[in-house]
């Protein structure tokens, strides 16, 4: 595992047109050879394309999703058993903390900027 380097960059619109589910930028999961990784954050790109259903399992670690481009509606159960369905649109950066229950509903394509802490570790 190599830490990012200091002022280490990436073109984001380069990457989503290369991207068909999920790329790893920074971490250790699904990355590909060589994708630098610490055990503090992770960062992945992750498209649902039109019509796609999100099928993800609740995660370890909190999440930020950072809305690129498209729309859905992002379903939350809290494990307190609150459940929030809340509208995302293309710019809006929303928190889903760890261990809750989650999913991207409805037929758009949408393309997910997502920072995990720490380090996702996967399902």
């Amino acid at each position: 595992m190599s830490e990012p380097e200091a002022g280490q960059k990436w073109h984001i619109p380069d990457i989503v047109k290369r991207t068909e589910v999920l790329e790893t930028l920074i971490g250790t999961y699904a990355a590909a050879p060589g994708t630098p990784s610490n055990k503090h954050m992770s960062f992945h790109i992750y498209r649902l394309a039109a019509g796609e259903v999100d099928d993800q399992t609740p995660h370890l670690e909190d999440e930020l999703y950072y809305v690129f481009s498209g729309s859905r509606k992002l379903i939350v159960n809290e494990e307190n058993g609150t459940t929030k369905a809340i509208e995302l649109n293309q710019g809006d950066l929303v928190y889903v903390p760890a261990h809750a229950k989650h999913t991207f509903e409805g037929p758009d394509e949408i393309v997910l900027m997502v920072f995990f802490a720490p380090n996702f570790s996967g399902d």
